[in-house]
């Protein structure tokens, strides 16, 4: 195990106590501690209503079953993101479309839209990536006038802001991860958000096998996509503590800013965001030299007892990918010169000034021995 890991969740005293609380209860699912949850992250997300699942990718999956994206069907999404978003679409029967990014953030390039769009696009998935959040009025716009419908991927962004409002708030429906490396932990988990009643409505009949709610009978086809009461607990208790892991996340990459600012052979991501505040879920920067170097550096930290992670490799170029779903070479420039050069740092919330001087210090040192 490494002695410095790449994530880890801060989980206090109270909340093992309220789970415990629950499981010497007789209700495991579908119980108050669901309610107090969704309730909870609808208010925080400034939206009518919340519906938790058993993960992002489930809440991905039911927004796509919701919206009626099916076969023939075209989503537009960045192919610089972790893979659970691509496979939500074609998991849909519906076919990717992707976009490249901007180099300074390493979200979705707005200005490249038009490129993607066709007579059988139906949405645009965007992706706030490492919880750095998408300006989104540009692509608000662009979904109005081309009547598209916008799920956001905040899973990597509880907490963040855009344009004064929070992330997931502003598409047709937003959706959450709560994995532990993530903002707040469920254990596994994830949630769907929307200002939309009736979408909601759907989503929980959807989670819940299809079944309305008078009770067993099911008019569509659904899914098991519960989250138990335990879990749903566990995300009470973590959901309150937000706040604070939103500061000190932030106080950590600042942190780092300042060790690495003067550091060669490294690009840093911009450390603020002019639009809004960015929810600290992971910090990564872009080595100045090839996939292999990339592989290479994380080799040698993890002999140091330092993880390191490659977030993320480029979607389109998977070989799974990359055979079902072609992209023409030059398609995607920039997503393709940077998805082999990041590099993920140990980064949560409890990490401690002294682990991050050590990780850099060692870091530095990898990198000097192989200029």
């Amino acid at each position: 195990m490494a002695e410095i890991p790449l994530a880890q969740p801060d989980i206090s005293e109270q909340e093992i106590a309220g789970v415990a609380e629950v499981l010497r209860s007789t209700r495991l699912s579908q119980g108050p501690r669901l309610v107090e949850f969704e309730a909870a992250l609808a208010k925080r997300c400034s939206c009518s209503g919340a519906v938790a699942v058993s993960s992002g990718t489930a809440a991905l999956d039911l927004c796509l079953q919701a919206l009626d994206i099916g076969p023939g069907d075209e989503i537009i999404t960045p192919s610089f993101t972790f893979v659970a978003t691509v496979n939500a679409i074609v998991r849909r029967g519906a076919t990717p479309v992707f976009i490249d990014i901007c180099r300074d953030t390493m979200n979705m390039d707005w200005a490249d839209l038009a490129r993607c769009v066709s007579d059988r696009t139906r949405a645009v998935i965007v992706v706030h990536l490492y919880g750095r959040p998408v300006a989104m009025d540009p692509i608000l716009e662009f979904c109005r006038a081309n009547d598209l419908k916008l799920i956001e991927d905040a899973c990597e962004a509880l907490g963040a802001i855009t344009d004064g409002s929070p992330v997931g708030s502003l598409g047709d429906c937003g959706v959450f991860g709560f994995y532990p490396n993530k903002l707040i932990t469920t254990g596994e988990g994830g949630a769907i958000v929307s200002r939309d009643p009736e979408l909601l409505a759907l989503c929980r009949a959807l989670r819940n096998q299809g079944r309305n709610a008078k009770g067993f009978l099911a008019d569509r086809l659904g899914h098991n996509y519960r989250l138990a009461e335990p879990a749903c607990a566990l995300g009470v208790g973590q959901l309150a503590r937000l706040d604070e892991f939103l500061e000190r996340r932030t106080e950590a990459a600042i942190r780092y800013n300042r060790l690495l600012a003067k550091l060669p052979g490294v690009s840093l991501s911009p450390p603020d965001c002019s639009h809004g505040r960015i929810a600290w879920f992971v910090y990564v920067l872009t080595l100045d030299g090839p996939q292999s170097w990339r592989d290479q550096v994380i080799a040698e930290m993890a002999r140091k007892g330092i993880e390191l992670g490659d977030y993320f490799p480029a979607v389109h170029l998977l070989d799974f990918y990359g055979q079902r779903y072609p992209t023409l070479p030059g398609t995607l420039p920039v997503t393709e010169d940077i998805a082999g050069r990041t590099v993920a740092l140990p980064f949560f919330t409890a990490i401690t000034a002294k682990q991050q001087v050590t990780v850099c210090d060692e870091l530095a040192r990898v990198l000097t021995s192989r200029r």
